[in-house]
């Protein structure tokens, strides 16, 4: 195990490191563990099910179809010292989300190999989410000394990168909510890459959380795809033939591989499934399926923030706008620059007053907590984090972000 930490922001939020991993998959869901334990404070009681049964289940269906989880999740029984079968040990949670809160807001841009300077496939990023804790979202009133031990759910995301020697891709990812299985988008060894943003439509409209279900988490599935799979049609053929379960919120997920295939895969509320494949011009993807509203056309009108309760069709129309601006093909800096366009404190600036300084000031208001781009031919990843912000005098903020980081999936 290697571990440095690469960015801390202002007043200590967040704190990334890069964690990385070599060994046999039981080693590394012992290793998994065992930070989890003595960093988190999480306990093998942490990991009892309500439900034994349900456990049961959750067991035999990952032991069946998710062999490298499955035998990472025998290393975190062994980690934590797991003696009883009603314990859950294919998850290692911390700084944990209440089911239903909130979700990812993000906004993202897979840029097929024909449309990069490089040509290079490439996938750009922003991950939004709030800066609090749960005490801080729901006013929660606590002693000082117990507020104090009280992580924000993003204040400790990691750069993991798991080197395995007995079976499974090699992958760099990031990581958070479930060190075990939270992959937030990644890359693995074979030129891979996934994201995954919420659907907040979808969550709105009934498709909510089922935290004690069985099969995949929206989390847990990423983690899959990026051990087990080589190219995108892989990818597609196990997220149709998945099991899956809403923890937290409702998503959907961009998957490209180095040869340039792409795909969209969106779950709906009647638990239909929707593949929608990729295209030689670049695909912008934020918080509503695609599968319903595919293009400014098909939006709801008005889409605005205090129509519609989301600021995704907003999003996407600047964003596929700045993408548009870029001449000839696109520079990773053009990635960037298309992206920092629909950062939280950009999108901020549309919203008309009072709405603006109301929703400027909710607790619960995300901030944009890394950009990145995935090159799926160099294996990398060039990523900033959130490193603080600037008070504007109308309420509002400017987002700081830290110096340039490239991880490269060595060898």
């Amino acid at each position: 195990m290697e571990e440095r930490v690469v960015h801390t922001g202002e007043g200590g939020f967040p704190i990334v490191r890069h964690l990385v991993l070599r060994g046999t998959n039981q080693e590394i869901g012992a290793a998994l563990a065992r930070v989890a334990a003595t960093r988190h404070g999480l306990t093998a009681r942490a990991l009892q099910d309500a439900d034994p049964s349900r456990s049961c289940v959750q067991t035999d269906y990952i032991s069946e179809h998710a062999p490298i989880l499955w035998q990472r999740a025998q290393g975190v029984a062994r980690g934590l010292s797991l003696e009883t079968p009603t314990c859950d040990s294919t998850t290692l949670p911390y700084n944990q989300l209440p089911p239903g809160l909130a979700g990812p807001g993000c906004s993202l841009v897979y840029y097929p190999p024909r449309t990069t300077r490089s040509g290079h496939p490439c996938l750009s990023r922003n991950y939004d989410f709030p800066k609090g804790s749960a005490a801080d979202m729901f006013g929660i009133e606590l002693p000082p000394e117990v507020r104090q031990s009280v992580r924000p759910f993003m204040a400790d995301p990691y750069v993991l990168e798991l080197h395995p020697t007995d079976g499974g891709c090699a992958s760099l990812a990031m990581v958070s909510f479930d060190l075990l299985a939270g992959t937030l988008d990644g890359i693995n060894s074979e030129g891979l890459m996934m994201a995954v943003n919420g659907d907040e439509v979808s969550l709105r409209e009934g498709m909510g959380p089922q935290p004690q279900g069985t099969g995949f988490h929206e989390l847990s599935c990423m983690r899959e795809v990026l051990d087990g799979c080589a190219t995108a049609d892989e990818a597609r053929d196990f997220l149709l033939s998945a099991r899956f379960y809403v923890a937290m919120m409702p998503c959907h997920y961009l998957v490209a591989d180095r040869q340039g295939q792409s795909f969209v895969f969106e779950r709906d509320p009647r638990g239909g499934t929707h593949v929608l494949p990729g295209r030689e011009r670049p695909l912008v993807m934020t918080n509503h399926p695609l599968h319903r509203f595919p293009d400014r056309v098909s939006f709801p009108q008005p889409h605005d923030v205090q129509s519609v309760g989301t600021t995704s069709f907003d999003r996407f129309v600047h964003l596929e706008d700045a993408v548009a601006q870029a001449a000839g093909t696109h520079r990773v800096e053009d990635m960037e620059k298309a992206c920092a366009t629909v950062s939280v404190s950009r999108v901020l600036e549309w919203i008309p007053e009072p709405a603006r300084q109301a929703i400027a000031a909710s607790p619960g208001l995300s901030r944009t907590l890394w950009h990145v781009v995935y090159d799926a031919e160099a294996r990398s990843m060039r990523i900033r984090f959130y490193a603080g912000e600037t008070k504007k005098s109308d309420g509002t903020f400017g987002e700081r972000y830290g110096e340039l980081h490239t991880f490269v999936l060595s060898a």
